[in-house]
């Protein structure tokens, strides 16, 4: 049976009155109006796991009614399950529910069903150009590298999406950068500090970075700052790398080159005059 709109108006009257933290609506035709007075109920802010899909036709102003209840109303939210199988799901709904959850500390996992991750509209586009754009939303969320106190403030507790379409047998398969930062973000085991600076060595201090934040250092931290470089732990992604999940010294002589070669401080380091260069 499907308890539809007014099932759904009812049922929010329950929520403000009781604490639940699993709620699962899946296949009960609910649609922007039951939507809405679930996710304004008292008890919405106290869900850990939220399962919505294959309802109605979901459209814009569903996402956006799920975007204002991640970036406002949700406080501990750890997986939401959303889609249809039966219609597309446009990947800018998917980048307009990661520009949400920035700065969420509670979501880990989204689920989406789809009959499709085309839209309908753009019969042109390919799936890697869609599996690109993906990549590409997921890094501004988990990985932001445009500046390192962006990359800093990324969000650290986002650790995947699934996505399952109805039409197609191969699921999306995010990048090594975006999978390894996922993994990051899945370790329950350490701090958000911590998982930062695991982020900051595998994936910002590789190819070209912004050393302008170091210009500013205290010279007694720069013999911390290099041995960052020279011999920070890293858990290597592959079991052939871990040999059974071993920690090892990752540290990279061309990573500190590349720091010190960079850095105008004479003081520390003097470059030679282009007449005696060899």
């Amino acid at each position: 049976n499907c308890i539809n709109n007014r099932g759904a108006q009812l049922l929010a009257e329950v929520l403000d009155t009781v604490r639940i933290r699993r709620l699962s609506l899946n296949r009960n035709q609910i649609s922007k109006e039951g939507l809405s007075c679930i996710l304004s109920s008292q008890n919405a802010r106290y869900l850990t796991s939220l399962m919505i899909s294959n309802n109605g036709d979901i459209g814009s102003a569903e996402i956006d009614q799920i975007a204002r209840f991640l970036r406002h109303g949700s406080s501990s939210l750890e997986l939401l399950e959303v889609g249809n199988y039966r219609q597309y799901f446009l990947i800018r709904w998917i980048e307009t529910i990661y520009r949400s959850i920035r700065n969420n500390m509670t979501l880990s996992k989204l689920r989406i069903f789809a009959g499709s991750l085309h839209d309908p509209m753009d019969k042109e586009a390919s799936r890697k150009a869609i599996s690109c754009r993906l990549d590409h939303a997921a890094a501004a969320l988990v990985c932001d590298s445009s500046s390192i106190d962006a990359f800093c403030r990324s969000n650290h507790t986002f650790s995947g999406v699934e996505l399952t379409e109805a039409r197609l047998s191969v699921r999306y398969a995010p990048s090594p950068v975006v999978r390894l930062a996922f993994k990051i973000n899945e370790r329950g085991d350490i701090s958000t500090e911590r998982k930062i600076r695991c982020k900051l060595h595998s994936i910002y201090f590789h190819g070209d970075f912004d050393i302008v934040p170091f210009y500013a250092m205290k010279l007694v931290w720069i013999p911390q700052v290099l041995e960052f470089f020279a011999g920070f732990e890293q858990h290597r992604d592959s079991a052939e790398e871990t040999k059974g999940g071993s920690l090892t010294h990752a540290g990279s002589l061309s990573d500190l080159y590349y720091f010190i070669r960079r850095w105008n401080f004479p003081e520390l380091f003097t470059f030679a005059l282009p007449t005696r260069a060899s």
